[in-house]
């Protein structure tokens, strides 16, 4: 349970914090649905709530909208709505249409290869032939799932199965090694309860950093270069 709390945390904090890196285009038109879906809830609501005043006061606010507004309250409770019901119906079509591209488009491609050393099959989206967006990529040691940029991981949820770890946050792919590194903001947890916390660089903590290690109880929070806590 605490693994699965940090887990859904970590992933709050690197959407939020990389949104460049994570937001893809199906992500964006999401967004832009729920939020054309909202604002015309909002907008159907407030012309409820305008309409049950009214009912219960009508003749200030009949005064006020002939006066001020200069359109009849009849006429702005029937259009608040309208324009409420349209937006729902726009937000609505809108993440249809993510859902749908993704789908029936090539956001389930199949492809094979060799990576970090591991043969591995890959479902996601392809550009040019290259895991390339959100997939899922599954070695004989675990999996990778995420997002990918031309073939590389960016972000996402690394599986070892020998280490009985997950992993997750930011990845660089080492040109030396020829391997993913684990680079950036992230977490490490281990079956024994053990974890680390913070950022790392090319595979080893380095900066701010938590580490907790469930044998011992031991516990060091500071700063880390090249994999040594420094205090």
């Amino acid at each position: 349970m605490e693994y699965m709390s940090n887990l859904i945390l970590m992933k709050f904090c690197l959407r939020f914090g990389d949104v460049k890196k994570m937001l893809d285009s199906s992500d964006i038109l999401t967004i832009i649905g729920i939020i054309v879906g909202l604002i015309g809830i909002g907008v159907a609501i407030i012309g409820i709530i305008i309409g049950i005043l009214v009912a219960i006061r009508p003749d200030i606010f009949t005064d006020f909208c002939n006066r001020v507004i200069g359109i009849d309250i009849k006429t702005i409770i029937r259009n608040a709505v309208k324009i409420g019901i349209i937006a729902m119906f726009l937000g609505l079509f809108v993440i249809i249409g993510v859902i749908a591209r993704n789908r029936f488009s090539d956001a389930n491609v199949h492809l094979e290869g060799d990576t970090d050393g591991n043969q591995w099959t890959f479902y996601g989206e392809v550009v040019n032939e290259l895991p390339h967006g959100r997939g899922r990529m599954v070695f004989e040691s675990g999996y990778f799932d995420g997002y990918f940029y031309n073939g590389h991981w960016l972000n996402g949820l690394r599986r070892y199965t020998e280490e009985g770890a997950y992993y997750y946050g930011s990845f660089i792919f080492n040109d030396e090694t020829q391997r993913h590194d684990r680079h950036g903001r992230g977490r490490i947890s281990y079956a024994n309860g053990s974890y680390y916390y913070g950022y790392w660089r090319y595979n080893r903590r380095h900066g701010q950093g938590v580490s907790y290690c469930a044998v011992t109880g031991n516990s060091q929070s500071g700063n880390w270069i090249k994999g040594e806590f420094q205090g």
